[in-house]
């Protein structure tokens, strides 16, 4: 890929959300996401993805209000993945109200993507379920109450976090298939076959108030609408025996 692909992918931001004005239903285009994930999956067993997350800070104005659409964090230093041997590195996450993902007809209050990209531009994301709940997530707490309030905004605190921390103890099963980012992917080059999804089957709690308290700064949802699973495979990871 030329060093002019990788630019327009760096400046791509990798975290739209779905307003139906700005960024039309795909629904006649193969390979689109999010996804209703079925009952019907193809099991598989693997040791992917190995996670290698570190904490890094949030000291270097890497939490950011994104357009008034949702929070967005920034991420720094060794924070990566890998499937099958390959490196994706962590750039971001964000969160979505409501889930984007259904499983089985069934959504959450919130989502949180994950989003890697390797060396060639290739995009892997993953996804967590926030089930609401009565009891606060003091995880999530540092960055819902330290969220910018202006659009655009970007803020800084002097602490440390873990994106591990807002993944599930059980991470280890999950759904993956091929999709696409939440809206059009306006540069399709270094995903010309779909990017790998990995959604976790366990959610993560967060409580109600801490739901209501995000909505009342993110007021509108950024859920893009379901799309057509079509001829694709879901792929359900099982424990190794």
């Amino acid at each position: 890929m030329s060093s002019k692909a990788n630019l327009a992918l760096l400046e791509f931001d990798l975290s739209h959300s779905s307003r139906r004005n700005r960024f039309p239903n795909l629904g006649s285009e193969n390979g689109q996401t999010p996804i209703d994930i079925p009952k019907d999956t193809r099991k598989f067993k693997s040791t992917d993805p190995e996670i290698h997350y570190e904490s890094f800070s949030l000291n270097d104005h890497n939490i950011e209000n994104h357009e008034g659409e949702y929070l967005k964090i920034i991420v720094s230093g060794e924070n990566y993945i890998t499937v099958k041997g390959k490196r994706y590195d962590l750039k971001q996450f964000h969160f979505h109200r409501d889930s984007e993902h259904a499983v089985r007809g069934k959504k959450s209050a919130m989502e949180t993507h994950f989003v890697h990209v390797a060396a060639d531009g290739k995009i892997a994301v993953m996804g967590v379920m926030l089930t609401a709940t009565k009891r606060s997530n003091e995880k999530i707490a540092v960055l819902f109450e330290n969220s910018p309030l202006i659009p655009g905004e970007h803020l800084s605190i002097v602490k440390n976090f873990n994106a591990k921390d807002l993944l599930p103890k059980t991470s280890a099963e999950y759904y993956s298939y091929s999709g696409s980012l939440t809206t059009p992917n306006l540069d399709n080059t270094p995903n010309p076959d779909g990017l790998t999804w990995i959604v976790f089957k366990s959610p993560i709690h967060v409580s109600e108030k801490q739901v209501i308290d995000y909505s009342e700064i993110y007021e509108e949802l950024n859920a893009r609408i379901l799309q057509p699973l079509g001829e694709r495979t879901v792929w359900e990871r099982v424990e190794k025996d």
